[in-house]
């Protein structure tokens, strides 16, 4: 930076007209109060490191300042706070949140030497998980494909965070690790090839074997039995062993049926372990695997054969094929489970999360059927309370106002579950009770009033009481003593009795002091518990001041020049401070030796006139 100062000297013949420069002031003085230096004969500022060398020019001297601002630079890195994390994860979930991790930052905050950068550096082979920043600059880790227990039970990843700009200087990079821990769920057993073919003649006797077709079982941790079922056998052909998977023909097959085509029939064969069962009557719950082995369930279609004949069934037939597809309808109501919650809410506290309910539903999963609908039907008064249905179909209970310990320490609700849907059947509407018990807090003394308005004469003699200005402690159930205290008089005129609020004055209360507004001085009380920790309340105290004649008249200024070729009057104002009706009249008379030459005069307007 250069600063340039000018000089009306001779720079030609003589030297006083020739500049020198120096630095008189630093200011801050920090860290040292050498940072700069600048060029005598220039002007140039330059930053050292340390020490200055102070040269003056000689001659008349002038002074400039130079204000110098400091912008930031990416000399914080990121340091994770936390380093350690631990997450369990169900196996085959994708997008599941793992950890939400979180930094701190010295630069400025949303700038980009301030923005986080998250990177998995080591753990993540295959690619099985993904990080972003959020907007509240936490790195959000989540899967990005399923993880499988059966190839790795657990996962140990090493994040690193930089910025989104260069760090400016060299800084280490902090990590962080996350140890994954992957949860087991029972998956479905899968055959082996999943579609098989084989080739037998259509007169094979009956109880010999057709195929032996079996599944594996991917849960390697659970031990868990498999039996065989026949799901679809169309001309009902077909048998097969539940224990072994062997299927054999009843002695039936026939090439030349309709159920054949193309020279192969086909039938459907499942697979069912012992871990869940198979319902007919309903999807799949979430979190439930049905797939592959109850593909009715996924797949809700029946397809019947259906035979037509003439002479009445018994002359020339036909077939067709009938496809039903069996929709869910709302005909299951959610239950709450568990029924019972209680909780603890301190008072005062809004948005404050009381509890999350939880229900099940037996209808499809992410429809109008299953979505829950929450309401608050019993002990709501003041409606307090109210509840949403999270994403995830749980109900969310929260404080709408602040709760008061000593207007009720226990609210118990009743909250009823229903469908976004209407039920298509008739259906009991389960509900669960929600016991809340208030805490207690120690609250700050209330001045009552706020502002308390009070009239004294400006005269009040010393010791006299201006006003008794008191608190009330909201908290009834905790004894305390509330002490007075004045935080703000800013004429000093005023004190307070500590134990009682009662207010006196000094004596010098002065309606025309400038610490008077219209005619009302202001002072701020404080009123002070005893409670753990102690809390303060705060009243405003008015005091209007009445006017009375503490001041007497006196002329605007003491020495008027008076011009005698002029036949003008001299006009002098007359000051009064106090208010009617201690003000004019007034009277004005000249002094013994200017009463010969001189005459004087009030004007209507109450300015003296000297003539």
């Amino acid at each position: 930076m250069n600063v340039t100062a000018t000089d009306a000297d001779d720079t030609m013949d003589t030297n006083n007209g020739i500049l020198g420069y120096s630095i008189t002031n630093q200011d801050p003085p920090l860290p040292t109060p050498t940072m700069f230096t600048i060029d005598q004969a220039s002007g140039l500022i330059s930053v050292v490191t340390a020490g200055l060398d102070r040269e003056e020019g000689e001659g008349f001297e002038t002074f400039a300042k130079a204000v110098i601002t400091v912008t930031d630079a990416n000399d914080n890195a990121p340091v994770f706070d936390p380093i350690q994390y631990s997450a369990k994860v169900p196996e085959n979930a994708v997008g599941f949140e793992v950890a939400l991790l979180t930094v701190t930052d010295d630069d400025t905050p949303n700038t980009d030497a301030w923005t986080a950068v998250f990177k998995i550096v080591k753990g993540n082979e295959g690619n099985l998980f993904g990080i972003t920043t959020t907007p509240d600059n936490m790195g959000q880790l989540t899967t990005v494909k399923g993880l499988d227990f059966e190839t790795k039970r657990q996962h140990i990843l090493l994040v690193a965070a930089t910025n989104k700009a260069a760090f400016s200087v060299p800084l280490v990079t902090s990590t962080a690790t996350i140890t994954v821990d992957v949860e087991d769920l029972n998956e479905a057993p899968i055959f082996v090839p999943p579609v098989k073919n084989v080739t037998v003649r259509e007169d094979l006797p009956s109880g010999q074997e057709v195929a032996s077709y079996t599944a594996q079982d991917p849960d390697k941790a659970q031990i868990q039995k498999i039996t065989y079922r026949i799901a679809n056998d169309p001309a009902g052909w077909l048998s097969v062993n539940p224990d072994n998977g062997i299927i054999t023909g009843n002695g039936q097959l026939d090439r030349e049926s309709v159920f054949v085509k193309n020279n192969i029939y086909r039938a459907i064969i499942l697979a069912v372990d012992n871990a869940i069962r198979c319902p007919l009557d309903r999807p799949a719950r979430a979190n439930e695997v049905f797939a592959p082995h109850c593909p009715l369930l996924l797949y809700p279609v029946y397809t019947l054969t259906v035979k037509a004949a003439d002479q009445e069934g018994e002359g020339f037939e036909t077939f067709a094929k009938a496809v039903i597809t069996v929709t869910d309808a709302n005909d299951n109501a959610p239950v709450f489970d568990p029924i019972q919650y209680s909780a603890k809410v301190p008072e005062n506290a809004v948005g404050f999360e009381v509890a999350l309910l939880t229900v099940t539903d037996d209808d499809t999963p992410n429809t109008d059927a299953w979505t829950a609908v929450f309401k608050i039907v019993k002990g709501n008064e003041g409606n307090l309370f109210g509840i949403t249905t999270t994403p995830d179909n749980m109900g969310q209970l929260t404080t709408v106002k602040g709760l008061d310990f000593e207007t009720k320490r226990q609210h118990i609700l009743l909250v009823a579950a229903t469908n976004k849907a209407a039920f298509s059947v008739p259906l009991v509407t389960s509900t669960a009770t929600i016991t809340v018990d208030v805490e207690d807090l120690n609250e700050a003394p209330i001045f009552v009033p706020p502002v308390k308005n009070v009239t004294v004469r400006e005269d009040l003699p010393s010791g006299q009481e201006v006003a008794s200005y008191t608190a009330q402690d909201p908290d009834k159930a905790q004894i305390q003593k509330i002490t007075y205290r004045i935080a703000n008089d800013p004429a000093g005129w005023l004190s307070v009795n500590p134990d009682n609020g009662i207010i006196t004055g000094n004596g010098q209360l002065d309606r025309e002091s400038v610490f008077v507004k219209n005619n009302i001085y202001r002072a701020i009380i404080l009123a002070v518990d005893n409670g753990s920790p102690p809390t303060t309340g705060t009243g405003t105290l008015q005091i209007t001041l009445e006017d009375v004649n503490d001041n007497g008249p006196y002329l605007e200024y003491r020495d008027a020049v008076y011009c005698l070729k002029s036949a003008d009057p001299v006009s002098i104002n007359i000051i009064d401070r106090d208010l009617p009706p201690f003000t004019a009249p007034y009277r004005a008379e000249l002094s013994r030796e200017a009463r010969d030459n001189w005459t004087i005069s009030i004007e209507n307007d109450n300015l003296p006139k000297k003539v």
